[in-house]
């Protein structure tokens, strides 16, 4: 076998690892019970879902998009002196094995500028980006008509 030969071998080798590698990553991130709140005549709305992490290694969740608002941030809830307020997080940690909940009063996904015309049984098409495990697409149905998040 000549060396240009042995070379892309090599490479045909190495790409089909590493492609088999990030399906394998892919698919131990499981997401489950996505649904969504809208607070109708605000425009805004929060969306909750369980990650769970099936890797030996750990991930984060770091952005979250949607083409239904302009604007898609993961959030968590914080007690200030007895005053609830909403923080942006930049990411969200997943240990191996482990499984988060985006819950009201916890970790969410804030939507912002929803676009008008959703109700209740509608879905929402989330795009989850992870570190390691890459995009996630899951549609979160519209739950009925929310006062808040």
């Amino acid at each position: 076998m000549n060396t240009l030969s042995m070379r892309a071998a090599f490479a045909a080798v190495f790409l089909a690892l590493a492609c088999t590698a990030t399906q394998a990553a892919d698919a131990n991130i499981t997401l489950q019970d996505a649904h969504a709140q809208i607070v109708f005549g605000a425009k805004v709305g929060a969306a909750y879902l369980r990650v769970t992490n099936g890797s030996t290694e750990p991930d984060r969740l770091v952005a979250v998009s949607t083409p239904m608002a302009s604007k898609a941030e993961l959030h968590s809830v914080i007690d200030d002196n007895g005053v609830m307020k909403m923080r942006l997080v930049e990411g969200i940690a997943l240990k191996p094995g482990e499984t988060v909940e985006l819950k009201p009063g916890g970790l969410h996904v804030m939507l912002m500028d929803i676009q008008p015309g959703l109700k209740p049984g509608d879905t929402i098409p989330l795009t989850l980006t992870f570190e390691k495990a890459g995009v996630k697409s899951v549609s979160a149905s519209v739950d009925k008509p929310a006062h808040g998040h």
